[in-house]
């Protein structure tokens, strides 16, 4: 699969402020701690590699060990921006 950097770019970067959108709300409503944390980081990579994926390979995403590669490094990245 070859990389879009632009696409990638674009994807972080829309990801990172719904990250800071959904973390603002949800302190405002009273939940904060660090497992919420992980669990909005661990959606948001999975959708962010499930939309990061070109069309054709999105029908057998989940089969494909390179999609869930995909979602992890998207949540280490999400986890330590959250975490900074």
């Amino acid at each position: 699969m070859k990389i879009d950097f632009t696409r990638l770019f674009l994807v972080l970067i829309g990801f990172i402020v719904a990250q800071y959108i959904i973390s603002y709300f949800l302190v405002s409503i009273g939940f904060n701690g660090l497992p919420l944390i992980i669990t909005y980081n661990l959606l948001l990579g999975f959708f962010a590699a499930f939309i990061y994926l070109p069309r054709e390979y999105k029908r057998n995403a989940f089969k494909e060990p390179e999609f869930y590669k995909n979602a992890g490094i998207f949540f280490v990245i999400f986890l330590i921006i959250s975490i900074l």
